[in-house]
């Protein structure tokens, strides 16, 4: 197996050990940088990199998957749902530019199977062959599939909903301990994982629309707003909570406040 060039090396910022790693790392920024509607190729990339990373760390010390995904600049969970929609075409032989035309009238297959969870198979399974065949040109086609599609989730996961998620989460945990052989030891954590990151996803709205009504009694500029926000995306799940629970409970406490006041006025 060959080793990074001192350029090669450079460019990724520190020294990896493998071509191939840092071959996928430099496309995946390329990819990046070219603002394309290339989100199937850019998932292929991450398979690969996936790969790549999984087969040289088996014996040699380098990054992991994650620290080799932080350093093409794409956000983790974003990368992650580029890899994961890449790996469901190839799964159900989608044709790419079908499963991009299907994301665009709102139909997107991998969110589907997300919010399905262990039913997608049976529920798509009907639509299949007129996906496979689906003929991107014919416009009353392709909105038919995607009404469809869109109709088999009956109801849209609360974005709310946190405590719903939090028990997803605490039941796939619970699972852990009685977990048997390789293969469901990855599909186990991937499904932890997305739902870390739903969890994650679903404190943002609220925050910032807390962190909005505040500013102006502390003085924060828009762009302070915007800072705040980007530091609190960037934390760990864990952070996220601790700052949000106190958040919720400032809320709430200023809620409370403002009905005693509003009572004695009456």
């Amino acid at each position: 197996m060959t080793e990074t060039t001192d350029a090669q090396a450079a460019d990724v910022k520190f020294y990896l050990g493998n071509d191939a790693i840092t071959n996928l790392i430099k496309e995946a920024r390329s990819l990046r940088r070219n603002g394309q509607d290339n989100r199937l190729r850019q998932g292929g990339v991450y398979c690969k990199l996936r790969t790549e990373v999984e087969r040289y760390g088996r014996n040699n010390k380098g990054l992991s998957y994650q620290q080799a995904v932080g350093q093409t600049g794409v956000p983790w969970s974003t990368a992650e749902r580029f890899r994961q929609m890449f790996e469901l075409v190839t799964e159900l032989t989608i044709p790419g530019d079908v499963f991009l035309i299907l994301c665009e009238e709102g139909a997107n297959i991998a969110e589907i199977k997300t919010a399905l969870g262990a039913t997608f198979g049976a529920s798509i399974k009907a639509l299949l062959q007129q996906i496979q065949s689906l003929d991107v040109a014919d416009g009353k086609a392709v909105a038919d599939v995607a009404d469809k599609l869109k109709k088999l989730i009956s109801r849209a996961p609360a974005e709310s909903d946190l405590e719903t998620l939090q028990g997803d989460l605490d039941t796939l945990l619970a699972e852990l301990p009685t977990v048997k052989g390789a293969v469901e030891s990855v599909d186990l954590a991937e499904a932890i994982h997305q739902k870390q990151v739903e969890i994650s996803e679903s404190y943002a709205k609220p925050m910032r629309a807390l962190v909005n009504a505040l500013a102006p009694f502390v003085n924060w500029s828009p762009q302070k707003v915007k800072d705040y926000m980007t530091a609190f995306e960037e934390q760990p799940l864990s952070s996220k909570t601790k700052v949000f629970n106190a958040a919720t409970k400032f809320a709430s406490d200023m809620a409370t406040d403002i009905a005693i006041v509003k009572e004695a006025e009456q």
